[in-house]
């Protein structure tokens, strides 16, 4: 492998874990985004957002696997992940309560995500 190609390499490789912290820090602004909402609407709105919440954290799930797979060909730490998972975690339990019309489980959803740092 020539210099060259080598440099070229890395260029890649870097770009490429830049893509996936631009992808990380889109999934905690669209949970950002979804708890904002929560705070402010009641219910009966929330059930109507379009997409729902529900699709919202589906669609996160994708991306988060998406991510798995990008992160283990990049080798980035997997404890960024692990966070990564508990936030869309609390994001589905903020979506359930809003399905569920349940005002209290909404509430500790939002407490929940009010405690994480990047929210």
């Amino acid at each position: 492998m020539t210099k060259d190609s080598e440099e070229a390499i890395k260029i890649l490789l870097k770009r490429a874990v830049n893509r996936f912290n631009d992808l990380y820090s889109a999934i905690l602004g669209e949970i950002s985004a979804m708890l904002k909402k929560a705070k402010l609407l009641p219910i009966p709105e929330l059930q109507r957002n379009n997409p729902t919440f529900s699709d919202t954290v589906s669609e996160l799930k994708l991306y988060r696997d998406l991510s798995i797979v990008v992160a283990d060909l990049l080798k980035i730490d997997k404890n960024i992940l692990k966070e990564l998972n508990l936030y869309i975690d609390l994001a589905d339990t903020l979506a359930k309560a809003i399905d569920a019309d349940d005002y209290d489980a909404l509430c500790g959803a939002i407490s929940a995500l009010d405690e994480k740092p990047y929210i």
